[in-house]
């Protein structure tokens, strides 16, 4: 997208440039495609992610939902962890 070159009709400063992020940064940093193959996965905090855990499960719940699966999540308590196992979501 060009900046803009328009100016404001009170103090004749240029308009600020209107860009557009990607949808979604974080989904570009991990394998979904690999992690969501059906199989159950452990996930290590800062070797398969660098978010907190509940933070990864938000992510994974949303690439989820994306490619129109379900997922099951669980944060051990005593572990930098997430388990998810993606499914099929059946149609209504």
């Amino acid at each position: 997208m060009q900046p803009s070159s328009e100016t404001t009709s009170n103090d004749e400063r240029p308009l600020r440039e209107r860009i557009t992020y990607p949808l979604s940064r974080i989904e570009d940093k991990y394998p979904y495609d690999e992690w969501f193959d059906g199989g159950v996965w452990k996930l290590q905090m800062y070797e398969d992610f660098f978010v907190r855990p509940s933070s990864m499960q938000s992510a994974v719940y949303q690439a989820a939902r994306k490619r129109g699966l379900g997922v099951r999540t669980h944060l051990p308590s005593t572990d930098d962890a997430i388990y998810v196992q993606a499914y099929k979501r059946e149609k209504k």
